[in-house]
């Protein structure tokens, strides 16, 4: 009997052993026979999280309006001069499809300098425009060291700049808003008209030589600050009579030290041979003050408000003069505090970050029932984990699109330019920053678990400044309730991007002219009419207010009708004028008969925001878009 029972018991457990194993080779069965599913599984996670950082971004935006950029641009960077030249891509259309970087008619990747060319995936970089009133000064700490200013943290970050040999840094401009103009004649040796200290006076009159120059004036004798002018010109050519209308921004003029006029020099773009300077298109023009860029540890001056620091690049902090706080400025739309508009480069679209308050310690390391240790789940899995910066045989080590190893988030010495390609690149595969100190986090007892997303912090940590130092006050910091900032990447190039449409568009009477913030009316009453934009603003919103006329029956006089503030998107598709293709707005309000006077007045703004999330599923790009309409709550 006991053998018999014994038996049974043998039998049962081989019965187990052999569902188990045909369970086994069932399941195995199921997921080669049915590998798409799991990849449907893997899409939809991504395309949830991506939803929540375009949501997330979003929302980040409404909640700081006033700091809204005039627009954020497509660039391509010629690292061969110095400073490196900056080229606003106008004809590249955003996408999808979405190329990481430029290929050539064989397909092979495009190169310059020893750099892979980037495409529309990852080279919306450049911010014009970022506003913000200057902060009150106070004394606090980045990885730099202890500064005193009025601290401002970028939008985006981190930055491109470039050291140049004043200790300063190149690739970053700030100006303020348009101060008030003043009508003047510079002939025959007439002094400027009386101005206040946010004037500037402006003679149109333009004269003979080669180049041709107009006239302007400022009440600021100190000829060590710039001003900033923007304006339009006529040109000419006598051969065809052809006329083009151009513009200039942010052309530096440095004031006279008696306060008399000074020459503005107009030069024609090699493009336009046989082109001469004709006329400047009057109030066209306007002109901010130019900040002056302080190298760290200089002393802001107590007279000049203008004045800036940048802080620290990794983390996107300069310092403002801290004199400038409560003072105000006249400006072209009144009495303001002083503003600041700020242009720079984003480092690289595709570091991610995340802002996270460290949580109570929530996870056990050693024995024992206590939590010793701190967890926090990022957004992203699959980071990706910096191998080697030394071996640079895998290829160029500006992150090519061949590169088997991922060199690290930055270039150079951490918290210097990001930009400098000669030197390797710092084995960081992650950096974690106390936003209260402008501190980073010791990684020395950080745990990264680069497949799951998961980073476990110690309890307490270093803080550290970019040459690896702490002090009393930073060393063994409790983590716990600290503001947090995590910077990574992670696999299949993930990137949070923003486009907008530009704040303001101003018109152009030529095709070759229009570019990221210039439109050109076309059509007549026949065919109907459109605004041309450029490629690059394909798919944004803008609002436009013009008018049109309609001529009743008999011998009545014409009738005049407005649209005004009419919200119309411009086109994912385009038109082709003069071999250039541009996207359009239909103006579909003006009836058929109808004409629109093409001297009058038309009026566009941008008013769409898009927060853009983009990574690569294998080889394919895919994207979420979350799209709103905002707008900067005043314009400096």
């Amino acid at each position: 009997m006991n053998r018999l029972w014994s038996s049974k018991k043998g039998t049962t457990l081989v019965e187990i052993l052999v569902v188990m194993v045909i369970l086994l080779v069932g399941i195995m069965t199921v997921v080669q026979m049915f590998p798409s599913g799991f990849k449907v599984v893997r899409a939809a996670e991504s395309q949830t999280i991506a939803t929540k950082l375009a949501q997330a971004e979003v929302e980040r935006w409404q909640n700081m309006p006033d700091n809204l950029p005039d627009g954020i641009l497509p660039v391509l960077i010629d690292y061969s001069t110095s400073p490196p030249t900056i080229a606003i891509q106008n004809s590249q259309y955003p996408g999808p499809p979405f190329q990481a970087f430029q290929t050539d008619a064989n397909g092979n990747y495009v190169m310059a300098n020893g750099i892979y060319t980037p495409g529309n995936a990852l080279n919306i970089r450049q911010v014009f425009g970022e506003t913000t009133a200057i902060p009150f000064g106070t004394t606090f700490k980045t990885g730099g060291g202890v500064v005193y200013g009025g601290r401002y943290n970028l939008a985006f970050s981190p930055i491109e700049v470039w050291p140049n040999d004043k200790g300063t840094f190149d690739g970053i401009s700030i100006k303020s808003g348009d101060l008030r103009r003043r009508r003047g004649e510079a002939e025959g040796n007439n002094y400027p008209p009386y101005m206040r200290p946010s004037d500037y006076a402006i003679d149109y009159t333009l004269s003979a030589g080669n180049p041709a120059s107009f006239n302007v004036a400022f009440p600021d004798r100190n000829t060590s600050h710039h001003y900033k002018l923007c304006y339009s010109y006529w040109i000419h050519n006598t051969t065809t009579d052809d006329w083009v209308l151009l513009s200039q921004l942010d052309q530096d003029v440095v004031p006279s030290s008696d306060g008399d006029w000074v020459p503005v020099t107009v030069n024609v773009p090699s493009a336009y041979s046989g082109y001469v300077v004709d006329s400047i298109e009057p109030n066209s023009d306007s002109c901010a003050r130019g900040f002056d860029q302080l190298a760290p540890g200089d002393d802001w001056s107590a007279n000049d408000p203008y004045e800036f620091i940048v802080v620290d690049s990794i983390l996107g902090v300069i310092a403002f003069n801290p004199y400038a706080r409560g003072m105000t400025e006249y400006t072209a739309r009144g009495i303001r505090p002083v503003t600041a508009r700020i242009d720079y480069l984003i480092a690289d679209p595709r570091i991610i970050r995340e802002d996270r308050v460290a949580p109570e310690p929530n996870v056990t390391l050693d024995t024992g029932s206590t939590p010793d240790a701190i967890s926090v789940k990022l957004s992203l899995k699959f980071i990706l984990n910096a191998g080697n910066p030394t071996d640079l045989s895998d290829g160029d080590p500006t992150d090519n699109p061949d590169e088997p190893t991922f060199e690290g988030l930055i270039r150079d010495k951490l918290g210097l330019p990001v930009s400098d390609s000669t030197p390797p690149l710092v084995a960081q595969s992650m950096l974690i920053i106390d936003l209260a100190t402008g501190l980073r986090v010791d990684m020395a007892n950080v745990k990264i678990d680069y497949q799951s997303g998961t980073v476990t912090l110690p309890v307490n940590a270093n803080l550290i400044d970019w040459s690896n130092r702490h002090d009393q006050t930073t060393t063994n910091v409790p983590l716990k309730g600290r503001h947090l900032r995590f910077y990574y990447r992670a696999d299949g190039d993930w990137s949070v991007q923003c486009h907008k449409a530009y704040t303001l568009y101003q018109r152009k009477y030529n095709d070759s002219e229009i570019d990221y913030f210039h439109f050109e009316l076309i059509g007549n009453s026949n065919v109907g009419y459109k605004l041309l934009f450029a490629q690059c603003d394909s798919g944004k919103n803008v609002s436009v207010s013009y008018s049109y006329i309609t001529q009743a029956s008999g011998n009545s006089d014409p009738v005049v009708h407005q649209v005004v503030g009419k919200n119309c998107r411009i086109s994912d598709d385009w038109v082709t004028q003069s071999g250039i293709n541009f996207a359009y707005v239909d103006l579909n309000d003006v009836p058929e008969g109808a004409s629109i006077d093409p001297n009058s007045r038309i009026l566009v703004s941008g008013t769409s925001f898009r927060a853009r999330v983009i990574w690569r599923d294998g080889t394919h790009w895919r994207f979420t878009d979350m799209d709103t309409n905002l707008t900067r709550n005043s314009s400096p």
